[in-house]
């Protein structure tokens, strides 16, 4: 991933478009573009030829990782073959899943939230998504008719997946329990997990599911959620 590099020489900063490459295996910044000092720059962006261009900075790194875990993975195939076909708005439902997904990990919130979240990042761009389509009433389409039985099989699927890519040692396993807070209405009753309590965000006024995580001596990571 490029990005902008400033040094700065006997109190003069210079400006350079880098990127990271490995060179002999190790992590090396390799210069694409040097933009010189930050007048020359600010004359490069100023200039006659772009002054009808707008400029606009978008969150990337957070999305495109999480996007390639989830292609190594091989996420939207196995929810394609653990729920049933489902296409709103020329995107497929495991497409749908794993953008709702991608959420929850980098902006949770409500999915009212969600077009204004993913139209700030580059996700539109590097995957063809037309954010217009992303709204509220897809997702709860896209996700209506799922059933335990279809969430338990994909996450089965996915956790094989994760064992054979990665060796996780199992000899000792750390437990711990937490509650969440969710969006879902109070008056909402097609859903029987989410139930009112008390959880440390002091949010005691939204239904709120507990969650218990399963993590391995060695590395620490998370190999297993489970709702409870």
């Amino acid at each position: 991933m490029a990005y902008l590099q400033k040094r700065t020489v006997k109190g003069t900063d210079y400006w350079s478009l880098v990127e990271s490459k490995r060179i002999n295996g190790k992590p090396t910044p390799v210069t694409i573009e040097y933009f010189g000092n930050s007048k020359a720059f600010a004359e490069k962006l100023m200039d006659s030829r772009n002054e009808n261009k707008l400029l606009k900075s978008y969150a990337h790194g957070e999305t495109h990782a999480l996007m390639k875990i989830a292609e190594v993975l091989n996420i939207e195939d196995i929810l394609d073959n653990s729920l049933k076909h489902r296409k709103r708005s020329n995107m497929k439902r495991s497409k749908s899943l794993l953008l709702i997904a991608l959420q929850s990990v980098c902006n949770p919130g409500s999915k009212r939230k969600f077009q204004t979240w993913i139209e700030s990042t580059s996700l539109p761009y590097d995957y063809s998504i037309s954010s217009d389509a992303l709204s509220c009433d897809h997702f709860w389409k896209q996700m209506d008719g799922i059933t335990e039985d279809d969430i338990a099989r994909a996450e089965d699927a996915i956790m094989q997946k994760i064992f054979a890519l990665y060796d996780f040692g199992l000899e000792k396993v750390a437990l711990d329990y937490t509650n969440y807070y969710t969006y879902i209405s109070s008056n909402n009753d097609k859903c029987d997990i989410a139930k009112r309590g008390r959880n440390k965000q002091k949010r005691h006024d939204l239904k709120q599911y507990p969650l218990a995580l399963i993590t391995t001596k060695e590395s620490g990571l998370p190999p297993l959620f489970l709702y409870i």
